[in-house]
């Protein structure tokens, strides 16, 4: 077996992926993952994207007694939660009356897949470790515009 550099001892191994049309499952935005968000308040936005689905106009009605049994949370923690994603702009909410029923809390999963998609395009950008820290601080602090000007900093100093 000259010319070959295997050794009879050594094994290769092949590693094959099934692919299957992907159903039951959830995307969320990377975006969200890198905020600064509680366990609880990462869990429920998981949970409302998972019940309204991806297209638009997606809508589910669900008890917040069911939302808790679900997440094993209390309800104080469960208002706590969505008041945190409603901070940082992923979903909004209001209280309703329908047909003179008890009132219901309607909350809204606000699209930010554009937000999304600009954050981690301009962090490709970025070269160093340092810019890409110090971008990904100021967007978890909310400060996009100083995010920004890393990023107006780099293109910048690029194209002289």
């Amino acid at each position: 077996m000259s010319g070959t550099s295997t050794s009879q001892n050594q094994q290769d191994t092949l590693i094959i992926a099934e692919n299957a049309e992907p159903r039951f499952f959830t995307m969320l935005p990377n975006l969200v993952d890198d905020l600064p968000l509680s366990t609880v308040a990462f869990r429920l936005y998981a949970h409302y994207k998972r019940v309204t689905g991806e297209g638009d106009g997606g809508a589910c009605w669900e008890s917040s007694e069911r939302i808790c049994k679900r997440l094993c949370i209390s309800k104080s923690t469960l208002t706590r939660a969505r008041k945190e994603l409603e901070k940082w702009g992923l979903v909004s909410s209001e209280k309703r009356s329908f047909h003179g029923e008890f009132p219901s809390v309607v909350v809204k999963v606000k699209n930010i897949w554009t937000a999304n998609n600009a954050v981690y395009e301009n962090l490709n950008l970025l070269d160093s470790k340092e810019e890409k820290k110090a971008y990904l601080s100021y967007i978890q602090e909310g400060d996009v515009q100083s995010a920004m000007a890393i990023v107006d900093y780099v293109v910048n100093r690029e194209t002289t």
